[in-house]
């Protein structure tokens, strides 16, 4: 399935990781462009799913505890 936008990027030293959404409304991951295609095995059913595997897969060579990913944003009853 080819990439319809690119949600958001970040560029370590010449490496940019992006998260895509698809154009059958699926989500991937990785080095991506508009247009590009993704095969079915490299995309994610929801936005949650591919974000912690972007975020997983970051090229850093730590990740700061500050980039923990936290239910916090969610509304509370």
């Amino acid at each position: 399935m080819r990439i319809r936008k690119i949600l958001g990027r970040v560029v370590k030293e010449n490496i940019t990781h992006s998260v895509a959404k698809l154009e059958n409304d699926r989500y991937a991951v990785g080095q991506l462009a508009l247009g590009q295609t993704v095969e079915m095995d490299a995309q994610f059913d929801t936005l949650d799913a591919a974000f912690e595997h972007w975020l997983a897969t970051l090229p850093l060579h730590t990740k700061p505890a500050q980039w923990e990913c936290s239910d916090e944003h969610e509304a509370q009853p």
